[in-house]
């Protein structure tokens, strides 16, 4: 894949849909200065920007997205077989991520997680409910 480099202020990247991928991808595009627009509501008219991110089907129809270099099929088995023959027609690469990774690692947090509030316990300080020796201290305003 062709790299965006980091100084890409003014870059256009659009996110199609609005899920847990979509928004980690363009939080960190954000940081990078570059533009993002995001289709979050049924579009009728052509989506055009530098690089698009599919993370959800039915917003807009294939043949309004007009990425000038890429498209992420950000979940996979969103585009149908004559889309993406359509994608290589216009000479648009699309891309996969390779989520297993991800995937694996949040479970991973999740269950360790799970098993130290499991040895541990939880239960309530100062009638703040707490979790695996989680550490409590009673926060303080300093805007006032």
């Amino acid at each position: 894949m062709e790299s965006l480099d980091v100084g890409s202020a003014g870059r256009r990247v659009a996110f199609i849909g609005d899920n847990q991928i979509a928004r980690t991808c363009l939080y960190q595009l954000e940081l990078h200065g570059f533009e993002i627009f995001q289709v979050v509501k049924p579009a009728t008219s052509e989506i055009a920007a530098e690089a698009a991110v599919l993370c959800q089907g039915g917003l807009v129809p294939p043949d309004l997205i007009k990425p000038a270099r890429f498209l992420v099929d950000g979940m996979i088995g969103l585009l149908a077989q004559d889309e993406i023959a359509a994608f290589a027609k216009r000479k648009i690469d699309i891309y996969r991520p390779d989520m297993r990774a991800v995937i694996q690692a949040k479970l991973d947090l999740a269950l360790g997680f799970r098993r130290l509030a499991a040895d541990r316990g939880s239960g309530f300080l100062a009638g703040t409910p707490v979790a695996a020796g989680g550490l409590v201290s009673r926060l303080v305003n300093s805007l006032k």
